[in-house]
């Protein structure tokens, strides 16, 4: 799905940040890494997004004359040219705004009792469920109700959704034409009037 496995993990009433995303080197395709959490962080209207790292070593926080070639090393970001190709695309969509947030939220509806009684097994299912496919139409979240969600909010009732695959959980959901994502070709695009990027595997 490419969404991000935490997005669920949101509570849809309150603030939510990411306090630690990255791909690590030697991975050929880590920029992707800022790229998808970019476009999902600003589709979903996330609070804050932190990279984890820019750099473990102090002298090379502001440095700029890195070697050629460079040899990518574990995190970090200085002289990283993909990386740092990445940090730009971030900055654009989420920071700049550039990629508008989904007018839409769904959710998923979990009640007060079975969060008490269930909690340790929730959060696994939360970082698996098929509901993340849903995220690159509508914003998601997770809503603790025993009643009604809010008028408008579309909403799967857990633990009944865990049941169902994702053609199902999505039907009926708007497509969204800034953001394109071809799973079998491993390919992902955002569209927007001010940036324009694309990811493929092959």
């Amino acid at each position: 799905h490419g969404l991000p496995k935490i997005a669920l993990t949101r509570l849809l009433d309150r603030p939510f940040v990411s306090t630690e995303y990255n791909y690590t080197a030697p991975n050929r395709f880590r920029m992707a890494g800022a790229l998808l959490t970019g476009a999902a962080a600003a589709a979903q209207d996330w609070s804050g997004v932190w990279r984890f790292e820019w750099t473990m070593n102090t002298n090379d926080a502001t440095r700029l004359d890195f070697p050629v070639p460079f040899h990518a090393t574990g995190f970090d970001t200085p002289g990283d040219p993909l990386q740092l190709v990445g940090e730009g695309l971030f900055a654009a969509l989420f920071l700049r705004g550039d990629l508008a947030p989904f007018r839409t939220v769904a959710a998923l509806a979990i009640s007060r009792r079975a969060v008490k009684e269930s909690k340790s097994a929730i959060e696994p299912d939360l970082k698996n469920h098929p509901i993340l496919a849903a995220g690159w139409r509508t914003r998601i979240g997770t809503l603790v109700t025993d009643g009604r969600a809010p008028e408008g909010m579309r909403t799967w009732r857990y633990p009944k959704a865990l049941e169902e695959d994702s053609g199902q959980l999505i039907a009926g959901l708007p497509l969204e034409p800034r953001i394109a994502v071809d799973r079998k070709r491993g390919s992902f695009a955002v569209s927007t009037p001010r940036t324009c990027a694309v990811f493929a595997e092959e």
